[in-house]
């Protein structure tokens, strides 16, 4: 796995005014107008994002694509899960900082790519099977993260797992065996 530790992120500004985050001098978003960008790349989950609230993106960046997922979205569903998975802190950080907040966002930043899959509330959102969608840019970035994490696969046998006599972790881990799916 990348150390996230070690990557150089900076700022830079787009022709339109709009911050973009640079990483070990790689920018996220487009330099000419990243809302623009990110409503093209939105546009092409439409049909996904109508049918299912839920939403799972790897990698954030400044989060431009979450909102208009986010707005997609929300065009026919009530309610909306937005999450995503960021395995660097600084971005988070930065993120934080200049960024306006999206209300129904949760951002994820596990130490590895396996930790999320020990998470009950996770489990059950992944079981859920939310509408995935990889932020390209931040892919390239953390690679072996993400590649870890999508190719994670539960073991075979309830046995497997140390679950001991609570009920509520016993149907978890039958759940997650029979029905994870990303």
């Amino acid at each position: 796995m990348r150390n996230c530790s070690k990557q150089k992120i900076t700022i830079k500004q787009a022709k339109n005014g709009e911050y973009v985050p640079s990483v070990d001098g790689i920018s996220l978003h487009s330099l000419n107008n990243p809302r623009k960008e990110a409503e093209a790349f939105a546009n092409n989950y439409l049909a996904q994002l109508y049918e299912n609230p839920n939403i799972l993106c790897l990698g954030l960046g400044m989060g431009y694509h979450l909102e208009e997922f986010r707005r997609n979205s929300l065009l026919k569903n009530k309610n909306v899960s937005l999450k995503v998975i960021e395995p660097n802190p600084q971005m988070v950080r930065l993120y934080r900082s200049y960024a306006s907040p999206i209300k129904e966002l949760e951002i994820l930043t596990p130490s590895t790519s396996i930790d999320l899959f020990f998470d009950n509330k996770f489990v059950d959102f992944i079981i859920t099977k939310p509408v995935t969608i990889i932020h390209p840019q931040s892919y390239k970035l953390n690679r072996d993260f993400f590649s870890q994490f999508l190719n994670y696969r539960p073991r075979k046998e309830i046995k497997d797992y140390r679950v001991e006599g609570n009920p509520v972790e016993i149907m978890r881990a039958a759940r997650l065996v029979e029905g994870l799916c990303l």
